[in-house]
């Protein structure tokens, strides 16, 4: 987590404050602002796509947080939580 190494992961779902993600078997949260530079007005066309993410946190209970691995730049986005 704290070397920001990409995980390929996909997105498996929608829901009100972002995305559903699928890491290595695992369930993980990626908030909308984390998914893209640009405001995303269409989450659907995210959905079932396969990307390069960067956890960001774990809460207590095994949550993870992610934001999509920003490949121009070479850095994961912020954390933002809702």
């Amino acid at each position: 987590m704290k070397n920001k190494v990409p995980i390929e992961g996909k997105v498996t779902g929608i829901n009100k404050g972002g995305f559903n993600v699928r890491i290595m078997g695992q369930k993980a949260f990626c908030p909308v602002s984390q998914i893209d530079l640009k405001y995303v007005e269409d989450q659907t066309k995210y959905l079932n796509a396969s990307l390069s993410f960067v956890i960001t946190r774990i809460t207590e209970g095994g949550k993870k947080h992610c934001g999509v691995q920003d490949s121009a730049a070479g850095t994961g986005f912020a954390n933002q939580t809702r």
